[in-house]
């Protein structure tokens, strides 16, 4: 997927997420309205009784609030946390593996180091052997060129 949309899916998250953050405020705030301020209540478990004081429109929006800042702190973790959960041990990894590789390649260096020598040295005395009639070759081209 093409940075261009990849940028136009997230805009698109980012608008519905704003959208049904608001559609969700809006659905409270009705209910709120609807509902009104709650006299008391008493709520029954196992035949004891729990009475509950009444609830007036500030602590209707204390619990909105409380909502709010329970979703801004999900949408940070899900930003940030979760990211480094993932990315920091895939680093590791990524560092383990090289680190693997780097010793195999360190062992079969000097597993095979004999044979570097020896394909070291034949190379040497090509390059000694043949090197005199190539540069003579070089510069018999270069004044045939001129």
């Amino acid at each position: 997927m093409s940075d261009r949309g990849m940028n136009s899916t997230v805009k698109a998250l980012g608008w519905m997420l704003l959208v049904g953050l608001v559609l969700s405020m809006a659905l409270v705030a009705a209910a709120v309205s609807l509902v009104g301020s709650m006299e008391s209540g008493t709520i029954l478990i196992n035949g004891e009784s729990l009475v509950l004081p009444p609830m007036n429109a500030g602590f209707w929006a204390l619990g909105v609030g409380g909502v709010l800042v329970a979703i801004v702190v999900v949408l940070l973790v899900v930003l940030f946390i979760v990211p480094l959960a993932v990315l920091v041990p895939l680093a590791f990894a990524a560092l383990a593996v090289v680190a693997a590789l780097v010793i195999a390649a360190g062992a079969t260096a000097l597993a095979l180091s004999p044979f570097i020598l020896l394909v070291a040295l034949v190379w040497f005395i090509v390059r000694r052997v043949h090197g005199s009639g190539a540069k003579h070759n070089a510069t018999a081209n270069a004044t045939i060129a001129e």
